[in-house]
């Protein structure tokens, strides 16, 4: 009798055990499904905002609710399932748009100046305001050094003519001190 007992044991282990490796098998598959699904939403998302509407100027069809915008998001949906790679999806609308219908500008030919030019720009624009700006302190330690040689009746005079705006009593006291010479 404990021989039975013992033996339908271990067959209900065998069955527990068989039922839970068929219950791992979905619960794998639907994880799987659910990360490749979440995958082609953001390549989804990310065609579309580097795709740009042909109609609406400055607008990727990821922003724009133009009826070809809205073609081309289910155009970018159906080639993902299909299993076209990013490059081949862009390559796509290129080929029926042209170049333009990329949001970013080719890095080769023409195109290649607008990703060339901007730093190029930014560090002359750098550079210009350097020079600027050393000139600027060049030019204050010049008239400092002026400044040094002036009397100090001549210091009285430079400080009130710095001023914004000049009353009467100011020219007053200019007159004043240059009478006193």
């Amino acid at each position: 009798m404990i021989y039975i007992w013992v033996k339908n044991m271990k067959i209900k282990k065998n069955f527990l055990l068989a039922g839970l490796l068929l219950l791992a098998i979905p619960i794998t598959l639907i994880a799987c499904s659910t990360e490749e699904k979440i995958l082609n939403t953001q390549r989804i998302n990310s065609l579309n905002k580097s795709l740009m509407c042909p109609v609406c100027p400055g607008e990727s069809i990821d922003q724009s609710q133009n009826t070809l915008a809205l073609q081309m998001r289910d155009i970018v949906v159906v080639k993902i399932n299909e299993g076209k790679t990013d490059q081949e999806i862009k390559e796509y609308f290129v080929s029926k748009y042209g170049p333009v219908v990329l949001m970013e500008p080719p890095k080769k030919g023409i195109g290649l100046l607008a990703w060339v030019f901007p730093p190029i720009l930014f560090i002359i624009t750098i550079a210009v305001v350097y020079f600027i700006l050393f000139s600027l302190k060049k030019r204050s330690r010049k008239l400092q050094d002026n400044n040094k040689n002036l009397t100090e009746e001549e210091l009285q005079i430079l400080q009130i003519l710095q001023k914004e705006t000049l009353s009467q009593e100011d020219i007053y006291s200019i007159s004043k001190i240059n009478g006193e010479k």
